[in-house]
């Protein structure tokens, strides 16, 4: 049987059984567009609950500044520390694992410009005498009688600068020279000496004979008796290097607000030289008020700054970063550079690094922690990882 005659047998089937074939037909035929309208609806609804389960974006404050990194390397410790040091040092509160969503930058108000080789900038020196005066009567000086002497570079000296950078033979790093004021203020009385410079660091020099024969924890405790109006309410110490000539230790004041920790480790400790009976001091107190406060910024999380870290955008005076495989331990501290426009956070990657003869070190990288949306002039590693 062909096709026509197929459609004309079909014609003579009663009419009855054609209408109830044709509605058999109907209920076996799939309903795709209300299917298909369903299906819409169930995937717009399963889309907006992800969407409202995933943490958005966060959107720029346009009341926090873009800050400025300023890619400088200096400062950023100039030696290695030894196995011996890495074990001792304290990196401060923070530890690996800790939540932190935010911490405070600070304008650096005594900030200095390097220009031709001079250090412009700098403190008020009104400010800067009376914290002077201040100290040296805490260290044993008899203020009212003590002679003070305002240091400023003579012209032979300053003219040798400029010729040394003008034929572009300058080596050596700024050592004097601020234009149009004093190089230091010295405070001398005995054996206390006290000197402030413009970028608001302190000095006491002392001359104790009984610190020779005492070791480290002896001679902090020995410091901390005679000394407590010096050091105040610092009275945690470590110690940071060890060398033939002497050590080096770190005081700080500890604090159980976490923030208030890492800045009291990280910007306001006094260092400590001793060599022999010579003790010398270190005290950089800066202005953290709320007017030099520019804001509390968002951080990048550890495995963000690991990334950054591996893209060369850090800071280091050893290069080439060794890899990821050698970082040994991860701290978060502010930096605190006489140059530097703010004090912001940073990731400190300590990897471990073979010295030669001297063995196994460990070498700090510096990575910013602030998001990336507040950041201008990202530092790049000349050379990357390695």
């Amino acid at each position: 049987m062909n096709r026509y005659q197929l459609s004309q047998s079909l014609n003579h089937l009663p009419d009855d059984l054609l209408e109830e074939t044709q509605a058999a037909r109907s209920r076996r035929r799939p309903r795709w567009k209300p299917l298909a309208a369903a299906a819409a609806c169930l995937l717009l609804a399963a889309g907006a609950w992800a969407l409202a389960g995933r943490p958005a974006e966060p959107t720029p404050d346009p009341d926090l500044p873009v800050l400025t990194i300023d890619r400088d390397y200096g400062g950023m410790g100039d030696y290695p520390l030894s196995a011996e040091e890495f074990a001792a040092y304290d990196g401060g509160p923070w530890q690996e694992g800790m939540e932190l969503a935010a911490l405070p930058v600070f304008r650096n108000t005594t900030r200095m410009d390097v220009a031709n080789g001079f250090r412009t900038g700098g403190g008020d020196y009104a400010q800067l005498r009376r914290t002077m005066e201040r100290l040296a009567a805490a260290a044993g000086a008899d203020v009212a009688q003590a002679a003070v002497e305002a240091r400023v570079p003579d012209e032979t000296v300053q003219a040798a600068m400029e010729d040394a950078w003008a034929g572009e033979t300058w080596q050596c790093g700024v050592t004097f020279a601020v234009r149009g004021g004093p190089t230091e203020l010295a405070l001398t009385w005995e054996d206390v000496t006290v000197t402030v410079g413009e970028s608001g660091e302190l000095w006491v020099k002392l001359s104790r004979p009984e610190l020779a024969s005492l070791t480290p924890d002896a001679a902090a405790a020995w410091l901390l008796e005679q000394y407590g109006a010096v050091f105040g309410e610092q009275t945690r110490y470590f110690m940071a290097a060890q060398d033939s000539g002497g050590y080096s230790l770190y005081f700080y004041r500890p604090e159980e607000d976490l923030t208030q920790g890492i800045l009291q480790r990280s910007i306001l400790k006094t260092w400590v030289r001793l060599s022999g009976g010579s003790c010398e001091l270190r005290l950089y107190r800066p202005e953290l008020s709320d007017a030099n406060t520019v804001g509390d910024y968002p951080l990048v999380t550890v495995d963000q700054a690991r990334q950054r870290l591996a893209a060369g955008q850090h800071l280091s005076a050893w290069e080439p970063f060794p890899g990821e495989d050698r970082v040994k331990r991860v701290d978060l501290q502010y930096l605190a550079r006489q140059t530097d426009r703010y004090f912001m956070p940073y990731y400190v990657f300590w990897a471990e690094c073979d010295d030669g003869e001297q063995g196994v070190c460990y070498r700090p990288y510096y990575v910013p922690a602030v998001a990336d949306a507040y950041i201008a002039g990202m530092p790049q590693s000349p050379t990357g990882a390695a």
